[in-house]
């Protein structure tokens, strides 16, 4: 009975976001995110082509690349803007199975598995940049997906005991393929894992001795793929940015080199609502739900502390959320020196995640907390995130306006792809002086000056340019 309210809760979070990401499209059409365009030019490459010859666009992984150019090619697709349905698709997929993947660290409790069913949707739609990740035509529909399967691996292992080679390898295969897709993912969900195979296992000496060998041998691989692909490049610019902010901020130096994705002065341009006599940014009404979520996570951090301190009877799943706590809180702390707002809001997602889980089972292991406390507890709780989640998912729309800054087009660019909807192909083909940012994902073409003028603005309402006299020379759809 349990599993089937559990399979009927997943199915309504599944048809909600089904219908949000379809009215999306309805309203807005086509959108177009910066870190795309890089992609979707590699893929071109590679309908065209056949193959991906170094040097490539996107620098971190090739392995969508390769899978997206084989799929639309087995398909007969020869226009690129058919990832733009196929993704949405594809995110559908992939959120329902990270869902299922949560759920099942209490599979052998039905009463935590409906909770978990209840509460997982509900998190992941706080998080509208996670929604908007996993619609992308990018690797991440994949990559968060192989993330939430090294960990519950990873959980699964630690917390065996018997002997799990088969996992182990199945683990070690998976996050091979998270560095082919991006190895910097590969090397920072790798840590995570890592860590929860270790603290939930123990220090025992068998399983100490294997974990050690797993873990040299997995990071020698993931390390040295960026080295040895030939269409991979190992990013020194973006770890050298760490370095000099994190110098910057702890040191007496400059940061001359600011990271990539900062998010500094975004919250200037928010409007603000009137709440009980003061100003509020709506920026912090539509994060209330990542800011809840982040209570209840740091509320868990102390328990586990407390828990473990006291040697309860069952540590497993704390010894989980200590373990993706401590790596994240390191990675939290570099990241905010570098100043890199962009990756944090990827990044807090995981650990926000866990520990509205972790309060799941705790409220469930406590002797001190009754049956009826614990409901009363948790309804408050998921009542919350009811409200607060949907007030993110306006973030996750792509008219421009407040969408996060670092990954949908503004009014100008929206511009562009609404003019794209108006001319034949062979427009595109026509006129090459184009956008960087939409060139790529809509005719797959390099921005080529064709006059002193240069290649358009990006933040220009200017579509193109055909000459001195900009006379287009197609006619309307």
């Amino acid at each position: 009975m349990a599993r089937r309210r559990t399979l009927k809760i997943l199915t309504i979070a599944t048809a909600v976001l089904s219908l949000f990401l379809t009215l999306r499209w309805r309203a807005f059409g086509l959108r177009i995110a910066a870190d795309e365009n890089n992609v979707i030019r590699d893929i071109q490459t590679i309908v065209i082509n056949g193959s991906l010859e170094p040097p490539t666009q996107y620098i971190s992984g090739n392995s969508y690349q390769i899978m997206a150019g084989t799929i639309l090619e087995l398909f007969g697709f020869d226009n690129w803007l058919a990832l733009d349905w196929i993704a949405p698709i594809i995110g559908l997929i992939s959120f329902s199975t990270i869902c299922l993947i949560t759920i099942n660290f209490f599979r052998n409790s039905d009463d935590k598995m409906v909770w978990a069913a209840m509460f997982t949707p509900l998190v992941l739609w706080s998080f509208s940049g996670f929604v908007n990740r996993l619609t992308e035509a990018t690797h991440k529909p994949f990559t968060h997906l192989i993330v939430f399967l090294l960990l519950y691996l990873a959980y699964r292992i630690g917390t065996s005991n018997r002997s799990q080679t088969r996992l182990l390898l199945v683990f070690s295969f998976l996050a091979v393929m998270l560095s082919t897709y991006n190895y910097v993912w590969a090397t920072i969900y790798s840590t995570v894992a890592l860590a929860v195979l270790f603290l939930t296992k123990g220090l025992e000496h068998q399983a100490l001795t294997r974990n050690t060998v797993t873990a040299i041998s997995l990071f020698c691989t993931v390390l040295f793929i960026p080295l040895t692909l030939p269409t991979t490049t190992l990013h020194i610019r973006y770890f050298r940015q760490f370095v000099y902010a994190a110098y910057s901020t702890f040191g007496s130096g400059t940061n001359t080199e600011p990271p990539s994705g900062s998010g500094e002065g975004s919250l200037a341009g928010w409007p603000t609502v009137d709440v009980f006599g003061a100003e509020i940014s709506m920026w912090f009404i539509h994060v209330s739900g990542i800011i809840v979520s982040t209570l209840v996570a740091v509320l868990a951090g102390i328990i586990v502390v407390v828990t473990i301190a006291r040697r309860s009877d069952d540590q497993r799943f704390s010894r989980l959320y200590l373990a993706v706590g401590l790596m994240f809180t390191i990675l939290v702390a570099a990241i905010v020196a570098a100043g890199d707002i962009a990756t944090l809001k990827r990044v807090i997602i995981l650990p926000a995640l866990i520990g509205v889980l972790y309060t799941v089972h705790y409220f469930h292991r406590s002797v001190t907390i009754s049956s009826r406390q614990r409901n009363l507890l948790l309804s408050a709780l998921f009542i919350c995130l009811l409200f607060t989640a949907p007030l993110a998912l306006p973030r996750a729309l792509t008219n421009g306006e407040i969408a996060p800054t670092d990954t949908y087009a503004d009014d100008g660019q929206v511009s562009k792809i609404e003019w794209y909807h108006q001319y034949p192909s062979d427009c595109l083909l026509t006129h090459s002086e184009l956008d960087y940012r939409v060139s790529g994902k809509l005719s797959g073409l390099d921005p080529v000056a064709t006059n002193a003028g240069g290649p358009a603005n990006e933040t220009d309402t200017v579509v193109y340019t055909a000459g001195e006299d900009n006379v287009l020379s197609c006619s309307e759809l």
